[in-house]
C-alpha cells in the first residue's frame, strides 16, 4: 500500500489496512467469522442485526438517551442470529445497521454512527470464542476512566491517547440454568486526547505487514510496495537513520505508553499489534500512540495499591491482577508470568521484534543486539520504579495452538528477555 493513500482518503485506507495490510497474529491461527463477515473477503461491508426482545432485563453503561439503538435492544453479529441462546426468548429482528470490518472479525465500524461496534462471538475467534459479559463491559468503562484521568491530570507523556471504550449495553437471557450476558461495547473512532494536527490512524501491525488480495485465501498482491514503516521514514525531513527514527519515534513513544499506563494508572495494556496504532499528521509526523481495545487491559490491583491510586473495585473474575504465591512445581507466580507475558510476549514479540526485523531487512548494517540493547537501556529507568519482582528473571510465551476452554494453558519459560534487563 501506498502511504500517500492514507492523505488522500484517511478513513478509507485505515480500513483497508486494517483489512489487507495485516499478516493476522503472530500464530498464524486464522480462525474468522463467516466470509461475507471475515475481515479478509472482498465485501466492502454487511449488516449487523438490531433485535429487540420481550421481557428482558437490560443494563445500560453510559448510553444516553437518544443514542443509535432502542433501550429495548441489542445488536449481533449476523453469525449468531440462530444461535441456541436465543432458544428461551421471544424477539424480532428491527433494524440493520451498515458496517465495515476491521481486523477483528467481531468489531465493526459504523460509518453512519462514526463509531466502532464491539460483539459477542460464540465461535472460536483466534484461538477462544469472545464473549462479552457484564464484566467484561465493567472493565473496560473503568480502564477507560482511569486513562482518561491520568491523561486529563498531566501525568501522561504528550503521546500518551486512547480510543475510548466506555459506553455499551448487556441483555439478561434466560437460559435453562439461569441467565447468559449478551453484552455489545461501543468505541469511540477518535483518539482523546486528539491533536488539532491529527490527520489518520495507522494499525501497528500495518507498518510491517504484507498487503494481501482482498478475498483471497492470504495470498499477497503481487506488487508489494515498501512496509509502511520504511515508507514512513522516507518521508521524514530529517537527516536521522532509519534506526534512530524507529526508536525515537516508534518504540520509545511506546514504552512510554505502556509504563505510563502500568505507573500511574495500574492498567496492564494488552499492547499487540492490533491493539496499538498510532496516529499521523498530514505531513507523516507521528502525534501519538492510540491504545484501542481496552477491555483486553489487565486492572492490576496490587500495583494501584502499591502506587497509592484510587479504582473502582468492580469485575472481580476479570483480568483482575492480585499479587500470589508461587505455586507448587511452577518457576515464577502467577502475577509475574502475567507481568512477562504481557511485556515481553504480547508487546514483544508482537509489535518490536517484527519492527525490528523489518528494517534490519531494509538496512542489514543495523546492529540487531546494540538496538536490543538500547530498548533495554531505556526501559530500565520505568522497570526501577515497579516493585523489585514485578518482572520474573525469564521471559515467557506459549504455543501457537488453539487452546481447549477445558484445558490448562501452558507456558514456556526462556533465559535473557529481549527488551529488559533479567
Amino acid at each position: 500500500m501506498n502511504i500517500e493513500e492514507i492523505i488522500n482518503t484517511p478513513l478509507e485506507t485505515f480500513i483497508k489496512a486494517e483489512r489487507y495490510l495485516n499478516d493476522g497474529s503472530r500464530s498464524k491461527i486464522r480462525n474468522s467469522t463467516s466470509y461475507d463477515t471475515s475481515p479478509m473477503s472482498d465485501k466492502y461491508s454487511f449488516n449487523l442485526k438490531v433485535i429487540e426482545f420481550e421481557n428482558i432485563i437490560f443494563e445500560d453503561f453510559a448510553l444516553e438517551e437518544g443514542f443509535f439503538i432502542p433501550s429495548n435492544c441489542i445488536i449481533i453479529h449476523p453469525d449468531l442470529i440462530e444461535n441456541e441462546i436465543f432458544n428461551y426468548c421471544k424477539y424480532k429482528l428491527v433494524n440493520e445497521i451498515t458496517v465495515m470490518p476491521t481486523a477483528s472479525g467481531r468489531t465493526t465500524f459504523s460509518i453512519e454512527n462514526n463509531i466502532f461496534i464491539k460483539l459477542a462471538y460464540l465461535k472460536i475467534l483466534g484461538r477462544i470464542p469472545r464473549h462479552i459479559p457484564k464484566e467484561k463491559i465493567q472493565s473496560a468503562c473503568e480502564i477507560t476512566r482511569i486513562l482518561k484521568n491520568i491523561i486529563d491530570s498531566g501525568k501522561t507523556n504528550s503521546k500518551f491517547s486512547i480510543l475510548n471504550e466506555d459506553k455499551g449495553r448487556v441483555a439478561f437471557l434466560p437460559q435453562n440454568d439461569g441467565y447468559y450476558e449478551l453484552g455489545v461495547i461501543f468505541r469511540d473512532a477518535l483518539p482523546y486526547p486528539m491533536k488539532d494536527e491529527f490527520h489518520a490512524l495507522i494499525p501497528f501491525f500495518s507498518l510491517f505487514s504484507k498487503e494481501y488480495e482482498p478475498g483471497s485465501n492470504w495470498v499477497p498482491c503481487k506488487f508489494q510496495d515498501d512496509p509502511l514503516v520504511i515508507q514512513l521514514y522516507k518521508k521524514q525531513n530529517r537527516n536521522v537513520s532509519i534506526d534512530d527514527f524507529v526508536l525515537d519515534d516508534i518504540i520509545k513513544p511506546l514504552l512510554n505508553t505502556y509504563f505510563d499506563a502500568l505507573i500511574y494508572g495500574g492498567i496492564e495494556l494488552e499492547a499487540h499489534a492490533q491493539n496499538m496504532l498510532i496516529a499521523i499528521d498530514n505531513k507523516f509526523n507521528i502525534l501519538q500512540i492510540v491504545c484501542r481495545d481496552l477491555e483486553s487491559a489487565g486492572r492490576d490491583i496490587t500495583l494501584m495499591q502499591h502506587f497509592n491510586l484510587k479504582y473502582l473495585d468492580v469485575a472481580k473474575n476479570y483480568k483482575y491482577i492480585l499479587k500470589t504465591n508461587i505455586e507448587v512445581g511452577e518457576k515464577y507466580s502467577i502475577y509475574q508470568r502475567t507481568h512477562s507475558f504481557m511485556f515481553d510476549f504480547k508487546l514483544g514479540e508482537y509489535i518490536i521484534t517484527p519492527l525490528i526485523e523489518c528494517i534490519c531487512e531494509y538496512n542489514s548494517g543495523i546492529n540487531k543486539i546494540e538496538f536490543e540493547d538500547k530498548i533495554k537501556k531505556y526501559c530500565d529507568q520505568f522497570i526501577k520504579l515497579l516493585p523489585e519482582d514485578f518482572f520474573p528473571k525469564e521471559w515467557c510465551d506459549y504455543d501457537d495452538v488453539v487452546w481447549d476452554i477445558n484445558k490448562e494453558k501452558t507456558y514456556n519459560w526462556h533465559e535473557n528477555p529481549k527488551y529488559r534487563k533479567s
